[in-house]
């Protein structure tokens, strides 16, 4: 089924439901089709025809989710754009995926809008969500295109990787997830992340796909999460595991402050146990869920659900079991089949190739374990008795001396041995750099970690940060603290 089929379907039982929630306004799913009703037919009367990608820019917001959808019934994909990046970053993902038409809320900033076009020229649907609501417009025709969405990862090279995803894998994803995670329009999803960081995508089309409303949260209200639930009565929860820390930092996370929820689910970095602990305390009513998903195989495809008791063997929570259709398998450097070793997958929820093909290279294997193509994932896990445990990056990984560190491994230690909330561990030429937050009471923490640590493992070099440097996603930056780490004077 197609993602604004799914809508579609919805909207028969559930037109008067709330669909997005906002401070000042709502709007109910009867009103969220007609205005993507509306915005597609001028979508298609400023392309002149059928575009076959629409870009929106829009943060979360009303408009975002209404433009998504409005893309969709113009049998466009849609390519998110965050305004948050710079216009030339946005201007070459629209160009390499052939935007035809940008969708930019009434309220965006006018100086970035036209950078944008000035790389990129294009019409542009000027969107209000808040403008009144037509009554009727035309029908949606036949749809073709394959595609739903593009997103844009980080590539090795330098060049942002553009992930086509199409309906299918959507579909796919869907069914599986909406099996696991059951909802109905009674439930309220918190839209954590920006369009750009395919998480969002799943909570917007969990929620919707279920009859439930979603509701946007603002950056300062993720400090705050059991303010932000009890204003909007939010039952569902998706974020980054960093939002734990963000709020633990804040002491807005204690124990019995989110009685409201009952599913709450983390994905896009490593979930420890103490993370984790801290939210199921915080949410005594909620199944706290670990899943693990790269956008190359569609939002996610695996999933652990923890319970603290019994305790479980290892400082991260497992990546747990794959979804169903999902295929994996662990192999070693030499591709044999391997209890701890890169992680690949296959299955309908894999693209089918990257945008620019010659970024294919690399991205799968049909010889490192049987049965045809396989995407490798480039992440280190372990299987146990829990699934998959996540290890970290082939490509994080420290070299110290000849000897490997998992830098996943080193920041636990680093977190439980100086009772920090973050840690980020990098290599500057030979040795180690630990930036923590905040600072750690220890008088010495250097020599308390070498008194626990191997020689290999230990830090030469320990930093203290305000507060913890996160990516457009809400993860862990590293690649900024791999720079600040070149540039100590040390």
């Amino acid at each position: 089924m197609r993602l604004e089929d799914r809508f579609l379907a919805v909207l028969a039982d559930h037109r008067d439901e709330p669909a997005i929630v906002e401070p000042h306004r709502s709007w109910t799913f009867a009103e969220v089709d007609a205005l993507a009703r509306h915005w597609a037919a001028g979508l298609r009367s400023r392309d002149g025809s059928r575009p076959a990608a629409v870009a929106v820019l829009a943060g979360r917001s009303a408009t975002g989710c209404i433009g998504v959808l409005a893309a969709l019934y113009a049998d466009a994909a849609f390519v998110p754009v965050n305004p948050a990046f710079p216009a030339v970053r946005s201007a070459g993902a629209m160009a390499v995926t052939g935007v035809g038409v940008l969708i930019a809320d009434v309220t965006a900033d006018q100086e970035l809008v036209a950078a944008i076009l000035a790389a990129h020229p294009v019409p542009v649907l000027w969107a209000d969500p808040n403008a009144p609501v037509p009554v009727s417009d035309a029908g949606l025709g036949r749809r073709f295109s394959e595609i739903a969405y593009v997103l844009f990862t980080s590539g090795s090279s330098g060049s942002p990787k553009g992930v086509s995803i199409s309906h299918a894998n959507v579909d796919a994803f869907l069914d599986a997830a909406v099996a696991r995670y059951p909802m109905g329009p009674p439930d309220r999803s918190a839209l954590t992340c920006d369009l750009t960081f395919d998480l969002a995508l799943a909570s917007l089309f969990l929620a919707w796909s279920q009859g439930c409303a979603i509701v946007p949260a603002s950056v300062f209200a993720m400090g705050d999460p059991a303010r932000f639930a009890a204003r909007y009565g939010i039952t569902v929860w998706t974020s980054v595991p960093s939002a734990i820390g963000l709020a633990r930092d804040a002491g807005s996370l204690v124990p019995g402050c989110l009685p409201g929820l009952r599913i709450s689910m983390f994905c896009g970095e490593a979930l420890t146990v103490d993370a984790a602990t801290a939210w199921s305390r915080a949410a005594p009513g909620s199944a706290v869920v670990n899943n693990y998903g790269p956008t190359e195989v569609t939002m996610f495809c695996t999933a652990f659900e923890f319970r603290s008791d019994p305790p479980l063997d290892g400082p991260t929570v497992p990546i747990g079991h794959p979804f169903e259709g999902v295929e994996i398998a662990v192999v070693d450097a030499d591709g044999r089949p391997a209890e701890a070793g890169e992680l690949l997958l296959r299955g309908p929820q894999m693209f089918g190739g990257y945008v620019d093909p010659g970024q294919d290279d690399g991205a799968f294997t049909e010889t490192d374990a049987p049965g045809g193509r396989w995407y490798r994932t480039g992440d280190v896990v372990r299987s146990g008795v829990d699934g998959l445990t996540y290890i970290g990056r082939r490509d994080d990984q420290l070299q110290v001396g000849g000897f490997r560190v998992e830098p996943a491994e080193l920041e636990q230690a680093i977190r439980a041995l100086l009772g920090v909330a973050t840690a980020v561990a990098v290599q500057r030429r030979n040795t180690i750099v630990a930036f923590v937050s905040p600072a750690p009471a220890a008088r010495d923490p250097l020599l308390l970690i070498e008194e626990v640590l191997p020689p290999y493992m230990c830090p030469k070099h320990l930093v203290v940060v305000d507060e913890p440097r996160l990516n457009a996603n809400g993860k862990i930056d590293r690649r900024y603290y791999r720079d600040r780490a070149t540039e100590l004077a040390v």
